[in-house]
């Protein structure tokens, strides 16, 4: 089960709230666990600037997948799944309340 930042201070840092998150357990689909899990390695991988969070630091990602030992075709199926998470979890930090 995936396990967010526990620490206050990270969530924030993030532009979280430990509201945002609910201690009860959620059912991912096995198609979408090593994406989950890979977003979990990449907690601390963001790109800050300005205006907000801008991405993910690809270097750093994609030196996980290769350690992953994935098929092309896994690569690409994770690196599109992770492009996606990317994009909503943006929009998220990136919103004002």
């Amino acid at each position: 089960m995936y396990q967010p930042a526990t620490n206050e201070a990270e969530l924030i840092a993030a532009g979280l709230r430990p509201e945002d998150f609910s201690e009860e357990e959620i059912e991912v689909w096995p198609e979408n666990e090593a994406a989950l899990i890979l977003l979990g390695n990449m907690a601390t991988q963001w790109r800050v600037g300005p205006g907000g969070v801008i991405g993910l630091d690809y270097n750093v990602m994609l030196r996980l997948m290769d350690r992953m030992k994935l098929s092309d075709q896994e690569f690409e199926h994770l690196f599109q799944d992770m492009r996606i998470a990317e994009a909503e979890a943006i929009r998220l930090m990136n919103t004002k309340d």
